[in-house]
């Protein structure tokens, strides 16, 4: 039996265009479709540890690789940036969303949020641009008129996912 390849697709836009929330959304509708997703954040933040804590006291301390084990989680602190492969390396996923990544070649949703959009501002391979309500729509379709990609609304996650499932890109060819 040959094994499903993992699948990515990412959700990006600038801070509190509602990409995690969207983010969410699809999720559950993946999930309900049957599909088992996983989900990375890209940032530009370093995220560690308190200082105090014993986990930061090991990153401090010069700790390649920090693996904080809890009763029902694993976090894993690693001294440098790695691939979304490696990172996933050995987990079986149908999908992962990839929050962030926007000027990666991954396809993906470009979240509007208040924000204004100018078609030479997309970043590459965005499959849909997402806004959060009729009226963002409205005012988005006559400066985008008769260009792709699509302009959908946040609420349309059955279309959403369907572009997900028909777009998205065989992790080992993702570029995050």
């Amino acid at each position: 039996m040959e094994m499903q390849q993992t699948r990515v697709f990412s959700v990006a836009g600038y801070s509190g265009s509602g990409k995690t929330t969207l983010i969410i959304r699809l999720l559950k509708e993946l999930q309900r479709r049957g599909f088992t997703v996983g989900v990375v954040k890209s940032t530009s933040k370093d995220i560690v540890p308190p200082e105090q804590s014993d986990t930061g006291k090991f990153i401090e301390e010069g700790s390649s690789v920090t693996v904080l084990l809890g009763p029902s989680s694993t976090s894993i602190n690693r001294s440098q940036r790695i691939r979304i492969q490696e990172a996933l390396h050995n987990i079986t996923l149908d999908f992962v969303i990839v929050e962030g990544a926007k000027f990666s070649n991954l396809p993906k949703f470009w979240c509007l949020g208040d924000s204004e959009v100018d078609p030479e501002d997309l970043p590459p391979n965005v499959k849909a641009i997402v806004v959060w309500g009729s009226g963002l729509l409205e005012d988005t379709e006559l400066k985008l008129e008769g260009m792709n990609p699509p302009i959908i609304l946040s609420i349309d996650i059955p279309s959403l996912v369907d572009i997900i499932q028909e777009e998205a890109v065989s992790l080992d060819a993702s570029d995050v």
